[in-house]
C-alpha cells in the first residue's frame, strides 16, 4: 500500500513538473503556481469522471486552464469546441483508467 501511494505521488509530481517545464519554455514568470493549478484541474477532472462518470469535467478543466493561461498572456491555438460530442470528443471512447482497473 505504501509503495502504491509513493508511486502515485511520484506520478503526480512528475506531471506537475512537466507542466512547469512547458510553462518555462513559454516564458511564463513564476511557473510553479500555475503548474500546480493546472495539476489540480487534471486531478479534479479525473476524480469527477471516476466518481460520477461525468465526462464534462475534462471540458470544464480545459476551459478553466485556458482562462488561467490567458491571464498569463497566452492564447490557445486549439479551437476545438468542448460542447460537441459531450466534452471535446471524449464521449463514446472507453475510459482508459476505468478499463485498466477492471
Amino acid at each position: 500500500m505504501a509503495q502504491t501511494i509513493r508511486r502515485r505521488r511520484s506520478f503526480k509530481q512528475s506531471r506537475r513538473l512537466w507542466f512547469r517545464e512547458q510553462l518555462v519554455e513559454l516564458g511564463i514568470a513564476s511557473p510553479d503556481g500555475l503548474a500546480t493549478q493546472l495539476q489540480l484541474l487534471v486531478d479534479g477532472s479525473i476524480v469527477g469522471n471516476l466518481m460520477g462518470d461525468d465526462r464534462t469535467m475534462a471540458c470544464a478543466a480545459k476551459q478553466a486552464a485556458k482562462v488561467l493561461l490567458r491571464m498569463r498572456g497566452l492564447q490557445s491555438t486549439n479551437q476545438r469546441d468542448c460542447s460537441r460530442a459531450g466534452g471535446g470528443g471524449v464521449t463514446g471512447q472507453p475510459n482508459s483508467m476505468r478499463e485498466h482497473n477492471k
